[in-house]
C-alpha cells in the first residue's frame, strides 16, 4: 500500500484527494490545520463560489495572472475552465455562467462545490486541527511528516507528499523546504480594498457603485535608489465606494496587479480614476454642450451632463472641479467645462493604506515556481514531492482565476501520482 500525505485541506489539497481517492493501493491522509476542510472555499464569491472563469480558455494567462502566467500556460491547456466545469457536473454540480464569464454553481451556494469534493474524496482520511511541521525524506525514499494534533506530536510516513498549504507557511515546514534546497519569494497581500485620503464628503458616497471604471496607478521612483523607475499598473471594472475608500473588482484587480509595488511603497500611491472610460474627451465635451442648450436654466447640480449617479456628480465631481453647484448651465465657462471633463476622466485619488477590515483572501509570494516542473507539479529538487495552489508564487485577479489555478495544479499532481501508481 502506497501512502500520500497532503498538507492542507483547502481547494487544491482536497481536489487532489478527490481525484485520487478511488485509486487502488493508495492511502491518502490530508493534514489540515483548521477545524474543517475547505472553510475558505465556503467564503469565496460572497459564499456563492465563483469556481472558474471561461475567459481562461479564450485569452492568455498573462491577462489574469500577475505572477505565474508563463508557468500556467501549458497547464491550463491540460485542464482549463471547460474541463473544470465538466468535472464538477460529473460530480453532480450544475452551474451557470454569469457576467464576465464567471462560473458559479447553479444553487448559488459554495456548499455545492465543497460537498461535491467531500463526496469524491470520502475514501481519504482528513486529519483536522493538525498543524503540519517538519518534513524529512529518508535514505529509503520515504517521507516523514510531523504534525501537532490535539497538543500531541504525530508523525506520518508517506511515499508521496503534496504541499497545498495556501499562502501562509508554517515556520517549521518552510524551514524543512529550505533545508531541502527550495527557496521562497516573500509574501504580500493581494486582492484588498483600499483607503484613500478623502474628506468627510466621501462618506456620503458609501455604498454607491459604478459598473465600469478604469483605474491606473503610479508609484514614483525612489530618488534615493539610483536607476529606480516609476512603476505603473492598471485595471478596469466595477467600483464600489466605501466610507474610507473603495472596493469592487476594479480596486481588487489593481491591488493584485500592483501587490508588490504597493507593499514596497507602504501602500501609498497616486491613482487616476476614469469614471466613464467608454467616453472620449470629445464625447464628454459634447455632453456639456448639450446640457448648456437643453438645461440652460437648470442648476448644474440638478442636471448632470454625463450618465453618472447624481450624488457622485454633486458631491465628488462638482466639488473637485470647483464649480458652484447652484450655478446654471447657461453660465458655465469653458474653463469650468474643461475641469469637469478632467475630473470625470482623470480623478486623482491618493491611496493611504490597504483596508484591513477583511483579511485578504489571496497572497502573492510563496515557493519559487522555477523549482517546480509544471508538467507534473513535482519538485525539481526532491522526487515525489509535489506542490499545488496558493503555496506557489502564483496569484490572479478576482473572478475565479485563483481557484482555477488550484484545480489545475492539483489535477496535474493527481495525474502524476496516479501514473506512478499504475506503472
Amino acid at each position: 500500500m502506497k501512502r500520500l500525505a497532503i498538507v492542507g485541506g483547502g481547494a487544491a489539497g482536497s481536489f487532489c484527494a478527490a481525484r485520487l481517492a478511488r485509486i487502488g493501493g493508495l492511502a491518502i491522509t490530508v493534514v489540515e490545520s483548521g477545524s474543517s476542510p475547505m472553510k475558505k472555499l465556503l467564503k469565496t464569491g460572497g459564499g456563492r463560489c465563483n469556481f472558474t472563469n471561461f475567459s481562461i480558455d479564450a485569452f492568455p494567462p498573462k491577462n489574469f495572472y500577475p505572477r505565474g502566467a508563463s508557468k500556467l500556460r501549458k497547464a491550463l491547456k491540460n485542464f482549463g475552465a471547460k474541463e473544470t466545469a465538466e468535472y464538477f457536473r460529473e460530480l453532480g454540480v450544475e452551474w451557470r455562467e454569469e457576467n464576465n464569464s464567471r462560473v458559479f454553481p447553479a444553487s448559488g451556494r459554495a456548499e455545492s462545490i465543497v460537498n461535491a469534493i467531500r463526496r469524491a474524496a470520502q475514501n481519504a482520511e482528513f486529519k483536522v486541527g493538525a498543524l503540519a511541521g517538519e518534513l524529512r525524506k529518508g535514505d529509503d525514499g520515504l517521507f516523514a511528516l510531523t504534525a501537532i494534533c490535539e497538543g500531541k506530536k504525530v508523525e506520518f510516513e508517506a511515499d508521496f507528499v503534496l504541499i497545498a498549504c495556501g499562502g501562509i507557511w508554517a515556520k517549521s515546514l518552510k524551514h524543512s523546504l529550505l533545508e531541502m534546497g527550495h527557496s521562497f519569494l516573500p509574501p504580500a497581500p493581494s486582492l484588498f480594498s483600499m483607503d484613500f485620503q478623502a474628506g468627510e464628503k466621501w462618506k456620503l458616497l458609501a455604498g454607491i457603485s459604478l459598473d465600469d471604471v478604469a483605474l491606473s496607478m503610479r508609484v514614483p521612483s525612489d530618488a534615493e535608489q539610483p536607476g529606480s523607475k516609476e512603476q505603473c499598473a492598471a485595471s478596469r471594472g466595477a467600483f464600489l465606494f466605501t466610507h474610507t475608500g473603495a472596493s469592487g473588482p476594479a480596486v481588487l484587480d489593481l491591488s493584485a496587479r500592483a501587490a508588490r509595488m504597493l507593499q514596497e511603497s507602504g501602500y501609498r500611491a497616486e491613482i487616476s480614476a476614469n469614471f466613464l472610460p467608454s467616453y472620449s474627451a470629445e464625447k464628454l465635451m459634447a455632453g456639456i454642450s448639450l446640457a448648456r442648450q437643453k438645461d440652460a436654466k437648470c442648476k448644474i447640480k440638478n442636471a448632470p451632463a454625463f450618465p453618472i449617479a447624481s450624488k457622485i456628480w454633486e458631491v465628488l465631481i462638482l466639488d473637485a472641479a470647483g464649480v458652484n453647484p447652484d450655478e446654471t448651465w447657461a453660465n458655465v465657462s469653458r474653463q469650468s467645462a474643461l475641469k469637469l471633463v478632467e475630473c470625470v476622466s482623470n480623478f486623482k485619488l491618493l491611496c493611504t493604506s490597504r483596508n484591513s477590515s477583511k483579511a485578504e483572501f489571496v497572497t502573492c509570494g510563496g515557493l519559487n515556481t522555477d523549482e517546480v516542473d509544471f508538467s507534473s507539479m513535482e519538485s525539481k529538487i526532491v522526487s515525489n514531492l509535489f506542490f499545488a495552489g496558493e503555496c506557489l508564487d502564483i496569484d490572479a485577479i478576482s473572478g475565479g482565476f485563483n481557484l482555477q489555478a488550484a484545480w489545475t495544479t492539483a489535477k496535474i499532481c493527481a495525474d502524476t501520482i496516479s501514473g506512478r501508481m499504475l506503472s
